[in-house]
């Protein structure tokens, strides 16, 4: 299957997964992280600054040597985000719903969350497994896993997922032809590039994208000579370099990102203790990454059958996974702020979802226990994902605030669950018995004026079109959009199954 081939199905991926995220993102943003990255998109948008204002959503940065004030995140994330903020804002002036910047501007993790998706899939097209492997597995994905929250929220982390298995899949395609070598190297370059101006730590796993490609053109008996290097690293380093410039603009030198000390006093860096952080990331009942997207534990099994068959690949996948897990296992703020499940460990799912093809293209060929076992886990790790979507964390985090957080050590509490509590307010919004938080509870009028919103719309289940159907938003519009949604991911999804059906016909065509 050539590139071109797999372009058509690429497409159409994309146009599923997109008009499924959009039909369940909630509207809104839900942290102080995503307000200040929206913030910045405000400002780059309107007068092409990275600024934002001196205000509680916005804390945590600090002024700059030109006097105004910078969060200390990535610009990548506003420079991404910002074309739909221009249309919200553009409906904004225009409706009495002053929200509707930030709505739209929440809108962009979809697109990034289904562009992910789509690459996913391609690369396993690419790596040789079957149509259907491969369309099963990236759905499986898309759907069971942290990745399908995130794209509701508006935090960084599913463009730095994205950049970085763009990376690894270009890298991947280059060595695999080479005769387009100097193109998907430059590509990848930009791809990587764009997670380092996301999230700029994102720099410090360049080692091991070398690795990954001295590795793989080893295995594939390709000769690396300067040029690849170059094109590969030339951009990643103008990236680099974009990064280094911001933050000299900002503060006067090139290593410093912004970030102000915590509450306590005390600075935001590497000083949690290294075991107790692995046990957080790993096995703890409220950030543990195998709890809140349990189908990676049926990817770990397929690790084993990867490696035999893409051995460099696979010794990428545990490398670069490892170094996450090492590197946040040690991060001040271990728990990522007011977050669902394990947020620094979300770049590294679209990685574990590579050997999940393993098992999921011989699930149904495998005794009648283990299949069952299969499908449990899959169900298991569609209602974690369910719960997240429909309950809004923020709200179970606000009303468990002493859970959350030790508040004698004011660090996060290694024995909190917010599952529990997700399914009794889901619990309430079935039986019609939830309300919303009181200091959150306006009038419509109100809350149509306010510019962010989020717990504002807490006496609902957390999707967009309860809440403006709620607050008074024309019904024909609200029906029409989803109405448009579904035929989009109807029709996708028609096509790619006359796409699948394409090489059984053409199997059975005579000689």
């Amino acid at each position: 299957m050539n590139s071109l081939s797999r372009t058509y199905p690429a497409i159409l991926m994309f146009l599923l997964m997109l008009a499924f995220y959009l039909g369940t993102t909630a509207g809104h943003l839900f942290s102080r992280d995503g307000t200040a990255m929206f913030f910045m998109t405000s400002s780059l948008a309107r007068d092409g600054h990275f600024d934002v204002p001196q205000n509680i959503n916005t804390g945590g940065g600090r002024l700059g040597r030109d006097g105004r004030y910078y969060s200390p995140y990535g610009i990548g994330q506003a420079l991404v985000a910002a074309p739909l903020f221009m249309i919200g804002q553009w409906l904004t002036e225009r409706t009495d719903f002053h929200y509707l910047a930030a709505f739209m501007t929440s809108l962009t993790n979809s697109f990034v969350t289904a562009a992910l998706i789509s690459i996913l899939f391609v690369f396993y097209l690419m790596l040789g497994y079957s149509r259907h492997s491969a369309l099963l597995t990236a759905l499986v994905t898309g759907l069971t896993t942290m990745l399908w929250p995130y794209s509701r929220y508006f935090f960084s982390e599913p463009l730095v997922s994205l950049g970085q298995l763009g990376a690894v899949f270009l890298i991947y395609r280059a060595v695999k032809y080479p005769e387009q070598a100097l193109v998907s190297l430059g590509l990848a370059g930009f791809s990587f590039g764009l997670a380092i101006v996301t999230r700029p730590i994102t720099v410090l796993f360049c080692p091991v994208l070398l690795f990954y490609f001295v590795l793989e053109a080893r295995y594939h008996k390709r000769a690396i000579v300067g040029r690849h290097l170059v094109a590969l690293f030339g951009v990643i380093g103008l990236f680099s370099l974009i990064v280094a410039y911001y933050n000299w603009h900002r503060y006067g030198n090139p290593f410093i990102q912004g970030y102000m000390p915590l509450p306590d006093g005390s600075p935001q860096t590497f000083n949690y203790p290294f075991l107790k952080g692995l046990a957080v990331l790993l096995v703890s009942p409220g950030k543990s990454l195998f709890l809140f997207s349990p189908v990676l534990l049926l990817a770990l099994t397929g690790l084993p059958r990867l490696y035999r068959r893409f051995p460099a690949l696979t010794i990428l996948i545990m490398v670069l996974s490892s170094s996450y897990i090492a590197l946040y296992a040690r991060w001040c703020q271990i728990e990522g702020g007011y977050s669902w499940g394990p947020r620094f460990l979300l770049p590294i799912i679209p990685l574990l979802a590579l050997p999940l093809i393993e098992p999921m293209q011989r699930w149904a060929t495998r005794s009648l226990p283990r299949t069952i076992l299969i499908i449990c886990l899959l169900v298991a790790s569609f209602l974690v994902q369910m719960l997240a979507v429909l309950v809004n964390y923020t709200e179970i985090i606000e009303l468990t605030q002493t859970d959350y957080y030790d508040p004698i050590e004011h660090q996060y509490n290694y024995f909190y669950n917010p599952i529990p509590d997700h399914i009794s307010v889901l619990a309430d919004y079935i039986t019609g018995q939830h309300k919303p938080l009181p200091f959150f509870d306006r009038p419509v009028r109100e809350r149509k004026g306010l510019y962010i919103i989020n717990l504002d719309w807490s006496g609902t289940p957390d999707l967009w079109f309860f809440h403006l159907w709620s607050d008074g938003l024309d019904r024909t519009i609200i029906l029409s959009s989803l109405g448009l949604l579904a035929v989009l991911g109807t029709a996708a999804s028609l096509f790619l199954l006359k796409w699948l059906r394409e090489i059984q016909y053409k199997r059975k065509a005579p000689a």
